[in-house]
């Protein structure tokens, strides 16, 4: 495979010869099509038991990498051409997707993510019910998007979510280019900047939010509402080249065919807002923090619309939603408080400790950085050039102001990197393509490379850096199925830690009570050891709980998955699990009931034996 013949002379210095846009367009093809066939021949030799504490990385064969690195450079190529080929870029930026959010779906047997299992669950619930309680959680006080999956589900004969949802990264990273278009042609009309935003946007979405959840549909969302604004109420061209005017003073035309516009694009976004409200909870407020900057600088002229839209989200909140916010009064308690909501983000397992968690925190803050660094130079260059991008800046920052308001349960700077990022990738790009005028050449095309080959190293430490907890196998997921479809109704369940293992799978999950040996226990730290937990102890703790919760009987749960979590998180010393279990197992007080390779249950005897006291 060799990139186009115009890209390698211009990098060698050699002059370009003449050749046509077919047989350029052809060698692209082949390309694309030569990096995805690697690709796939890459999957059959990826291990899974590879899987360490840099995540997925070590399991990866070279072929994989390869294949990643031709069409980051071949897109550079492209975008760098004299007339770039849009048809081509757009394969470019699909493939980049296949590659980046179609490899998991193909390699695991089981939906990526453990907390993905709860939408599930609520999923089902919906299905089986036809129906929401909103006294069993959060979920049931914002249940549009579940409602949706759950008629897609029906609709389509799915047995359920769970057969479809593995694909969902994949839809939505495919998906957003669309309003990412629409959004980024409001800004310039440099077809570089619009292709290279978008491809980097690919790049640097390592968040992970476009799993089958509430947040993925609502952040597609956002970005259709906003592509709506930017393009229909646009006050002001961010290109202050237009008919050589200062940008700041071309307004939006005036007059009755105006103010319909107005009054039918207000309409359509209170109908796509509509969606959002009863689906998510912050996604709401991101939008009009980005409205109101929107309209406070005049760049958008829909002055009433944001107290439409604060009125929709609120008395859903405070009507729909009463059963939670009526039962979580700590919701306001981060008010004002930045530096503890900012912090909360960033927080370690314990200060100096060398845990994969804290390595892989530390990695993805550095490719945070990294793009809001250049983001910044890419705005300092673009006013040189006389450009002044204020919807695209103000955007970047608007979702920046929220973490002064909550810490969203410590993922508040994720949230506002996720908001942030169409934006800030915006600007990236006008890093390498300040202005029309500014030519391609070498230079352009190496830095093109650059930052592509930074951005993709970036993503694939950032987004699979967790894959040693991230991953569930198949007999996790049936242990999942074994506990909701065998055991008694209001029994108590007992796992090592909430996350990573396939909770609340179905949709009679709000009939069985749940606590944590390193939450309710408070079996945690990282000198803690085996010896420090007494079985007896937790039997009469167990108990406790159940007579509380009014639990006719109580199981414990092991699984890999929830071994790997506590010591990837650096909640207990390595082996640390495997010694409770071993002291749980060995004891009268508890009966195997079930096992498989990857997890084992433990039925709490009914009639305590004597020393278990408490």
């Amino acid at each position: 495979m060799s990139v186009s013949s115009s890209w390698l002379t211009r990098v060698l210095g050699v002059p370009r010869t003449d050749r046509s846009a077919g047989l350029r367009a052809a060698q692209a093809l082949v390309l694309i099509a030569g990096a995805l066939a690697v690709w796939a021949m890459s999957l059959p030799g990826i291990n899974l038991e590879n899987i360490g504490e840099f995540g997925l990385i070590g399991a990866l064969p070279w072929t994989f990498f390869v294949a990643l690195g031709v069409l980051v450079i071949g897109f550079c190529a492209t975008i760098n051409e004299r007339s770039p080929s849009v048809p081509l870029l757009a394969l470019y930026t699909v493939g980049l997707n296949v590659i980046l959010r179609g490899t998991i779906p193909l390699i695991y047997e089981e939906p990526r993510y453990s907390w993905v299992y709860k939408h599930f669950g609520v999923t089902n619930y919906i299905r089986e019910n036809a129906a929401v309680n909103p006294f069993v959680d959060a979920y049931h006080n914002w249940p549009g998007f579940f409602a949706l999956g759950a008629l897609f589900t029906d609709a389509a004969g799915f047995s359920g979510p769970i057969v479809f949802a593995p694909w969902a990264q994949l839809f939505w990273g495919v998906l957003f280019i669309g309003p990412l278009l629409l959004i980024f042609r409001s800004f310039t009309s440099d077809v570089r900047v619009i292709w290279s935003g978008v491809f980097f946007f690919s790049l640097a979405n390592w968040v992970g939010q476009e799993y089958y959840a509430p947040q993925a549909f609502a952040f597609f969302m956002f970005l259709v509402i906003m592509a709506v604004i930017l393009t229909a109420l646009k006050r002001v061209r961010s290109d202050a080249r237009v008919a050589h005017q200062p940008s700041d003073t071309l307004n939006a035309p005036t007059g009755p065919s105006s103010a319909w516009r107005t009054v039918g694009v207000s309409l359509l976004v209170l109908v796509l807002f509509g969606a959002i409200v009863p689906s998510h909870q912050l996604t709401p407020f991101m939008l009009l923090t980005g409205l109101v900057a929107l309209i406070v600088f005049r760049q958008v002229k829909i002055f009433t619309l944001p107290i439409w839209l604060l009125g929709a989200t609120l008395l859903w909140n405070f009507t729909m939603a009463t059963a939670f916010m009526s039962g979580h009064n700590d919701w306001y308690e981060g008010l004002g408080k930045f530096a503890q909501n900012f912090n909360s983000s960033l927080r370690t397992t314990s200060p100096g400790s060398e845990t994969p968690r804290n390595t892989a925190l530390l990695i993805n803050q550095a490719f945070t950085l990294s793009l809001w660094g250049l983001a910044f130079l890419g705005c300092l260059r673009r006013l040189r050039w006389g450009h002044r991008d204020w919807s695209a800046a103000l955007l970047a920052v608007a979702p920046f102001p929220l973490i002064v308001a909550q810490s969203y349960g410590g993922e508040m700077l994720l949230r506002v990197f996720l908001f942030s990022s169409p934006f800030m990738a915006f600007f990236v790009a006008a890093l390498i393509f300040p202005d029309e005028r500014a030519r391609s050449g070498r230079t352009t095309t190496l830095l093109s490379v650059a930052i592509g080959g930074v951005f993709a190293a970036g993503f694939m430490f950032a987004h699979f850096a967790n894959e040693l907890y991230n991953h569930l196998s198949p007999q996790e997921v049936r242990a999942a199925r074994y506990l909701y479809g065998s055991l008694p109704p209001k029994s108590l369940l007992v796992f090592a830690s909430y996350s990573n293992f396939p909770e609340k799978i179905s949709g009679n999950y709000d009939q069985f009570n749940s606590i944590t040996i390193t939450g309710e226990y408070r079996l945690q730290g990282s000198d803690k050891t085996a010896g420090d937990f007494d079985v007896n102890d937790f039997a009469s703790f167990v108990r406790e709980q159940m007579e509380a919760g009014n639990n006719p009987r109580a199981y414990v749960v092991f699984t890999s998955g929830q071994r790997n979590f506590v010591e990837f998180q650096g909640l207990l010393p390595q082996g640390t699990l495997d010694g409770v279990e071993a002291k749980v197992r060995s004891s009268s007080l508890f009966n195997a009931v079930y096992a498989n390779g990857d997890a084992r249950v433990y039925q709490l005897r009914s009639v305590p034996t004597s020393g278990a006291t408490r």
